[in-house]
């Protein structure tokens, strides 16, 4: 069987096999990843919700305040599913609620969510209600979700949200910007082909599939550019 999630998420060659699920190796992996760097992403996004001015003085006028970045605005706020009808990514909050929600809707046992808590009027409830609880629940829950049918999508609308919050908080955190694919040959010799990422403030390269590491100051990252070029593994998923 194939890897359902390949396709969705546009990785370069055929669809590998299953190891996780309906996931391969390499995909199971780079969802992972995106959780994890959502998580790293939320957590600088305040730093963005007042945009810097021109120079960075601060407005002359007396009580008043920077242009407030609409968009770090929006990915911080409450959604709905109608903004993606409009191709727009959802809010990390959002998008992560509504997702763990409906895995503990899939997880019923004897007729009760066992993902739910009981309130005190006899309601169920999800516990969850910040991005890092929601991350840790998903993390947790990872494996079981990758043979359900709806994982591909989780995975795209996963990586969308998560492109879009690195991009508003690129600018001022120096945060990690896809690059290509890993070339890495691994056990049985084939090529990792897990995404990989990387900040100009930093100088090593980990791959989160294979844990190889590229080191700049070694010469790694010229080396690991004219590979992906070779094997045409520089074009990424945005």
């Amino acid at each position: 069987m194939s890897c359902v999630v390949c396709p969705v998420i546009g990785r370069p060659g055929p669809a590998q096999p299953v190891v996780q699920g309906e996931c391969c190796h390499s995909c199971f992996a780079h969802v992972l990843s995106d959780l994890i760097g959502l998580q790293r992403a939320c957590a600088q996004l305040p730093e963005v919700v007042l945009a810097k001015r021109p120079g960075g003085r601060s407005p002359n006028k007396p009580g008043s305040r920077p242009p407030a970045n609409l968009a770090a605005i929006s990915m911080s706020g409450p959604a709905s599913r109608s903004a993606q009808r409009l191709g727009e990514a959802l809010p990390p909050l959002f998008l992560l609620r509504d997702w763990m929600l409906t895995w503990a809707l899939q997880r019923k046992v004897d007729g009760l969510p066992q993902d739910y808590a009981v309130g005190a009027n006899g309601k169920p409830y999800l516990r969850e209600t910040q991005v890092d609880e929601l991350v840790a629940f998903a993390v947790e829950r990872l494996p079981w979700a990758a043979g359900t049918r709806n994982f591909p999508t989780f995975a795209r609308e996963l990586h969308q949200s998560y492109v879009a919050v690195r991009q508003l908080t690129a600018e001022l955190t120096g945060a990690a910007r896809p690059i290509g694919w890993c070339p890495a040959l691994i056990g049985d010799g084939t090529r990792c082909m897990t995404e990989l990422a990387a900040s100009t403030w930093v100088d090593i390269i980990e791959c989160p599939g294979c844990c190889t590491i590229y080191d700049r100051a070694k010469g790694d990252w010229d080396r690991l550019r004219m590979e992906q070029l070779v094997h045409g593994l520089a074009a990424t998923w945005r």
